[in-house]
């Protein structure tokens, strides 16, 4: 359960080992689905766009290896998207960049993908509405990919989470300590004191996950958990420089509340 390491390491319920396992799969498997969509789209957005401006009987081998180079650094970015994909369906961090960078892409990639279009073909209308529905669909079916990637790649929960009874247990005292580390006990207590000062509600600490309903979701025990003025569960681990637990505190908080947003923070 702790890789051959009981001095420095502690797995009560023996399914960290398995955690990490998930999360490594899922970041291959991302890569590897990543690499195919990208692939795709490359290699056949250069094609759509080849087909339109000259039949395909006149292609010669420099259309060809176009077609192909396209494709090879389309199968790289997307293995790349893949990889940050399943990372971030499995990190509250990771998610919200990912998420923001793509609203963003929609917001200012497509125009640009249009006005482009324009400016290059505006000579012949009917050619560059194709391109522009060309370039539209393969938008379209790039960001729908990436983040039909983050929902498979979600972390599935634990059986014992999924099989716990919802009805929340009475908060307990928020002076109880979270560690032997009396550093980390005073950064508990002063986050304790902001979140409260900014309308946060519903403390819990170093108690079983409940969520922003009140529900309880796992028997994992987050270091603090609360819910704050907008009503977003929140929920604070902290490690040490040499821990690597984080992340994986994180990936199950996660899967039992995917509506939940988890704060790492290294206190030594």
């Amino acid at each position: 359960y702790v890789k051959n390491n009981p001095a420095n390491a502690t797995d009560p319920s023996g399914q960290v080992a398995m955690i990490e396992e998930s999360l490594l799969q899922r970041t291959i498997s991302g890569g590897i689905q990543g690499a195919l969509i990208g692939l795709l789209v490359g290699a056949g957005a250069t094609a759509g766009h080849k087909a339109i401006d000259k039949p395909i009987g006149d292609w010669d081998g420099s259309d060809y290896l176009d077609i192909a180079w396209s494709g090879i650094m389309g199968a790289f970015l997307g293995a790349a998207f893949g990889v940050a994909a399943a990372g971030a369906a499995g990190t509250g961090s990771m998610a919200l960049a990912l998420r923001q960078f793509l609203n963003g892409l929609s917001k200012v990639g497509l125009p640009l993908v249009i006005t482009s279009n324009v400016v290059q073909h505006h000579e012949d209308p009917g050619k560059m509405l194709q391109h522009i529905a060309l370039d539209v669909a393969l938008f379209g079916v790039t960001i729908l990919s990436v983040r039909g990637l983050m929902r498979s790649r979600a972390p599935s929960r634990l059986p014992q989470d999924v099989d716990v009874n919802p009805a929340a247990p009475s908060p307990l005292p928020l002076n109880r300590p979270i560690s032997r580390s009396a550093t980390q006990n005073a950064a508990l207590q002063r986050d304790i004191a902001a979140a409260k000062a900014a309308g946060g509600r519903d403390f819990r600490v170093n108690q079983q996950q409940v969520n922003a309903a009140g529900q309880r979701v796992g028997l994992n025990r987050p270091d603090l958990q609360y819910t704050d003025a907008n009503g977003r569960r929140i929920y604070v681990e902290y490690d040490t420089t040499s821990s690597t637990r984080g992340p994986i505190h994180e990936t199950r908080i996660l899967a039992n509340d995917p509506n939940g947003t988890v704060i790492l923070k290294v206190v030594d």
